[in-house]
């Protein structure tokens, strides 16, 4: 079996651990983990991550708003296929959760569109209990990530996150208003274990399902 992340391990050597088990074409791949001291001897680490110009979705969002042009249909709606698949893949193989997905999270290539997912940094095990401090972007986290007597992390924390970047894409509007993250309503952790991550079971696609809409 692979490593286990360890977390008392600092968060750059912890997160090269993650990349070392990942090989999937929508994930920038760890060419190298590096260490060197400052000149006071302490440590700094470094990870050597495979090169992807493009923009990541939440600066897209952002000029999209600016120039109150919304990102078409047809966009987004690749964009959250492409990466609950990428998802939907990791939990099987190898078996490894991303935690912080966001917007933030999420690097649209500059050239082909392709949406690759990085910053594994918050990553942790399928069905692993979380007892640890969250690191990632509250906004986006699910109620067990915030909050560990509600259950162990599974797949659907990454789905919970996914909808909610849905939504925004669609809608341009977070999900609970003006309520923060943590006192934002939620389903139970039961009713999100019985969401499949799978990609056949999206939504199917707004064109699809009423011929008349036009885009944006």
């Amino acid at each position: 079996s692979g490593p286990r992340l360890q977390y008392e391990q600092p968060l750059l050597a912890r997160e090269a651990l993650c990349l070392k088990k990942i090989d999937h074409p929508h994930v920038p791949k760890l060419l190298d983990f590096l260490s060197s001291s400052d000149r006071y001897g302490a440590t700094i680490d470094h990870l050597v991550m495979q090169l992807i110009v493009g923009t990541t979705l939440a600066q897209m969002m952002e000029e999209s708003e600016e120039k109150n042009s919304p990102l078409s249909i047809n966009l987004a709606y690749t964009i959250i296929e492409s990466v609950a698949q990428t998802l939907t893949d990791l939990s099987m193989n190898p078996k490894v959760l991303h935690g912080d997905c966001g917007p933030h999270n999420i690097l649209i290539e500059d050239q082909t569109k392709q949406p690759f997912v990085f910053d594994f940094g918050a990553a942790t095990g399928v069905y692993e209990r979380n007892k640890q401090l969250f690191l990632g972007h509250e906004r986006y986290a699910a109620p067990e990530i915030h909050n560990p007597n509600l259950g162990d992390l599974s797949p659907q924390s990454d789905v919970y996150s996914l909808a909610i970047v849905w939504q925004e894409l669609l809608t341009g509007l977070w999900p609970y208003g003006k309520l923060s993250p943590r006192s934002a309503p939620s389903i139970s952790v039961e009713e999100k274990k019985s969401i499949s991550l799978r990609v056949a079971f999206l939504p199917p696609h707004p064109l699809t399902s009423y011929p008349s809409l036009k885009e944006a």
